[in-house]
């Protein structure tokens, strides 16, 4: 008896940032052999049950597997690789100024966005651009976006932004000490 290949595990989709190794998994029952897809094209070579690449603009989209084996074909579910990037840039501005970030995501259809500052989400800040029409003081300090791809979530690298020279790591020192000090009393 033959039997028809049954995928044990779909591959999964995720968002990452560009860079980061992914692999991809797709074992099947009764399967033999294997041939990854890539926007529904075979990626020549890619014959095994997993697929491993390294994420970036051109390797953002949909893949899937076809499981071959004696009694017949199976294909998988297809995953969605969501890839930033270009993370947002740092920016030193005055007070008043405009403050435009935006963050690059290749595959970005259906993808969701959550701006961040110094860890907490701005409220309504869920595009790929955040604007501040004129910053002030307390609009300095790091800033992330965090794009999510279905269940999976990938943040940027940090953005840091100084208003005035003020910011995550600018402004004055706060805990400065002196050690082993002597002080001459004979002046005369």
């Amino acid at each position: 008896d033959y039997y028809p290949p049954l995928c044990k595990n779909m591959p999964s989709s995720l968002a990452t940032t560009a860079g980061t190794s992914i692999t991809l998994s797709a074992p099947a029952y009764f399967g033999k052999t294997y041939q990854w897809k890539f926007n529904g094209v075979d990626i020549p070579g890619a014959t095994s049950d997993s697929l491993t690449f390294t994420a970036s603009a051109a390797t953002a989209g949909f893949y899937s597997t076809m499981a071959y084996g004696d009694g017949g074909s199976a294909l998988s579910t297809e995953a969605s690789v969501t890839v930033i990037t270009v993370p947002p840039a740092n920016a030193a501005l005055a007070t008043g100024a405009k403050l435009t970030l935006t963050v690059g995501v290749a595959n970005a259809g259906g993808s969701t966005y959550q701006w961040k500052r110094n860890d907490t989400a701005i409220s309504g800040a869920t595009s790929s651009t955040y604007v501040v029409p004129a910053v002030t003081v307390a609009d300095a300090g790091s800033y992330t976006v965090s794009v999510s791809n279905y269940a999976h979530v990938a943040t940027s690298a940090a953005a840091l932004v100084t208003v005035d020279g003020v910011g995550p790591t600018a402004g004055p020192a706060t805990d400065a000490r002196l050690s082993n000090m002597a002080v001459r009393t004979d002046l005369a």
